[in-house]
Parts: C-alpha cells; sequence; structure tokens
C-alpha cells in the first residue's frame, strides 16, 4: 500500500494515501543532492538532520524514519558517473583473417638454413625435400626445399600471396648461395603414397580429399592465379586428415575468368581417376572403365571436372557430405607403413 510522509513541527506522520510530492520534499532533494550542503543552512530539525545523514550513508537507497523503519522508493535513483574509457586501451587498426595474413609475414633471411635447423632425412613430399627440427629442437619437423635460381622476389611473392589451409604453409624463406630455401609444414605423405598402399580409398576418402583440393583452387581463381601443376605427387595429406597442395611458389598470375583455369580443376580430375582406377594412365578423356563399381553421383562429378571451375564444383550433389577428415586418419597410417616410402638418411 502506497505512504505519504507529512511533516509537522515536530515528528514525521505515516498514513496511507497516493504520493504528494509537498514543499518540504523539495527542501529534501537540495539537502541530499547538494554537493555542497553546510548543516547550519539546514531548516529541519536535528532529528531530520540526523535522519538525511544515515539516508547518505545507506547504500540501499531507501529511506528510514525516527524508529528506524523503512520506507521504500522514496528518493529518485541515483545515476552513476559517467564513466570514459581509459586512454592506454590498445585498439587494433587492421585485423587480418587466418587465410589472409599481411604479406610481410613471411620473413626473408639471407643466411644458410642449416644454421637453425638440423637435417634429418630426404624424401619426396611435393619435391626433393629435407626433413629436419630447429635447432635446439623442438617437438615439430619442418620439410626445408632447395630451388635453385634468380627469381627470388618472385617466388617470395607467390608464397605470401598464396596463404590458405588447403596450401601448404610456408614459415621462412632463406637466401644463401644464389639458392632459395623454403621452410614449410612437413605433411605425412602424398597422394602417390596412398596409391602405392595396400588400402585403396573409398568414395567418402575420395571425397574429401578432392574437396579440400577444391577449396585451395577456388581460393587461387578468385585472385586470378593458377597452380598448373596438379598432379597426386603434388598433394599432401597429414595424420590428422588434412589435404594441402604443395608448391604454392610455382602459382601464377592470370588474367580474370580466364579459361586457363580450367587446367586445374581438369588434372584434379585425372587425379581422382587415379584414385579411383589404381595404376589407370592419363587418358584424353575423364571416363572409368569400372563405372559400375561407383555411384552415379562419382561418375558425373569426374565428367564435370574437365568443364566446370572449382567452386561450380564445390556444389556438386557428390561433395555434399564433405569434409569428412576422421575418414582419411586410417587410411594415411596404413599408408606410412605399406607403401615402402623411399627416404635417405642426411647428414647434419
Amino acid at each position: 500500500m502506497a505512504r505519504r510522509l507529512e511533516r509537522s513541527d515536530s515528528t514525521v506522520t505515516q498514513f496511507p494515501g497516493k504520493i504528494r510530492l509537498e514543499k518540504q520534499w523539495d527542501v529534501t532533494l537540495q539537502a541530499i543532492t547538494s554537493p555542497k550542503r553546510n548543516r547550519h543552512d539546514d531548516p529541519q530539525s536535528p532529528t531530520w538532520r540526523k535522519r538525511i545523514r544515515h539516508e547518505e550513508r545507506s547504500d540501499s537507497g531507501t529511506v528510514g524514519d525516527d524508529s528506524g523503519e523503512a520506507v521504500h522508493d522514496m528518493l529518485p535513483p541515483r545515476l552513476p558517473p559517467k564513466l570514459k574509457a581509459p586512454e592506454s586501451l590498445f585498439v587494433p587498426q587492421e585485423i587480418y583473417s587466418p587465410e589472409e595474413p599481411p604479406l610481410d609475414s613471411l620473413p626473408l633471411r639471407r643466411a644458410s638454413p642449416w644454421q637453425y635447423y638440423t637435417k634429418a632425412y630426404r624424401r619426396e613430399l611435393g619435391a626433393s625435400v629435407v626433413v629436419a627440427c630447429k635447432n635446439p629442437a623442438t617437438f615439430e619437423l619442418f620439410a626445408v626445399k632447395c630451388m635453385a635460381g634468380s627469381e627470388v622476389n618472385d617466388q617470395a611473392q607467390a608464397l605470401r600471396q598464396v596463404r590458405h589451409e588447403n596450401f601448404l604453409t610456408c614459415y621462412e624463406i632463406f637466401v644463401c648461395d644464389d639458392a632459395i630455401f623454403t621452410v614449410s609444414e612437413c605433411m605425412a605423405i602424398s597422394l602417390t603414397d596412398l596409391n602405392g598402399s595396400a588400402i585403396q580409398p573409398n568414395e567418402i576418402q575420395i571425397a574429401t580429399i578432392i574437396h579440400q583440393v577444391l577449396k585451395g583452387l577456388d581460393f587461387l581463381a578468385s585472385r586470378d592465379m593458377m597452380h598448373r601443376n596438379i598432379t597426386c605427387s603434388t598433394i599432401l595429406l597429414s595424420l590428422r586428415g588434412d589435404v594441402k597442395v604443395a608448391n604454392p611458389e610455382g602459382c601464377i598470375n592470370i588474367g580474370p575468368r580466364s579459361p586457363e583455369m580450367r587446367e586445374d580443376t581438369e588434372a584434379l580430375g585425372f587425379v581422382m581417376l587415379q584414385l579411383m582406377e589404381r595404376g589407370s594412365r592419363r587418358r584424353e578423356r575423364l571416363a572409368l572403365e569400372h563405372p559400375d563399381k561407383w555411384s552415379p553421383q562419382a561418375d558425373k562429378f569426374l565428367q564435370s571436372t574437365a568443364s566446370n571451375s572449382a567452386r561450380e564444383l564445390l556444389s556438386h550433389t557428390f561433395l555434399k557430405d564433405s569434409p569428412q577428415k576422421e575418414e582419411l586418419v586410417r587410411l594415411i597410417a596404413c599408408a606410412q607403413i605399406s607403401s615402402h616410402i623411399p627416404f635417405c638418411l642426411e647428414g647434419s
């Protein structure tokens, strides 16, 4: 029930009724809200001034009478002070996505990589690479590739432009004795190793591989670039089912909507054909010798790689359930054991 405070000469009387603002209430508000209040200027009795001081010390915003009984909701809520953001807060000027790091994020050193890395062994992973570890050693392996040539700036620029989750990640570049050394992540196997293993990939596993490569090719097409060397040996796989295209430094710039972009997707179609029918040589047309062993969607997708772009192929029904990277884990582990991957030891 609503209550009202009325002021008499010496007491505060409480009784039911609608709340009505009176002159005494204005005086009270001035006394409470005034930042510099002199107690001698207060025309109220000592009991009232004692009550005001009690209200100021209270954090609950309630009003109490002389007997200690609380009278709520009589004072307007006190607004908090306006807060100003500290000037020391750091606000980044530019935010880069993981797929598009800044161009200067790839360091180039004029030194030998073997001052910072220790050789382990040499093998084929997209090209002949030396698998190495950092000096001092860490829990991570790296692939160091040597490229002879004078086009250092062009290849470094290509490596900086082609930064995508489905392309091999290059960490740094070394220039020493007219040679270029790239230090990249070390993958487990290539599709060439997979084709030489005891287990042949099924349709779901092939769709997962093709889907990831198409994402990389679509990234290139969006930047008017092409790879020109999509083969089983340049498509690499990690133990976690990641599929990446090697040799990004070989990508070239072409004109927008150039028909040459279809060369990469057509080359991927022949890679798919080799996964579906092992031992098949490169043919003039993409056609299965035994189409009855595969679904109609797989056969239609294979034929469409010769005439469709990467973006169009990504929306094909054959890839509707991809990617399923977990389906590749056992396949890759088996290929590491059964394919007899050649390698040779490297001295430090």
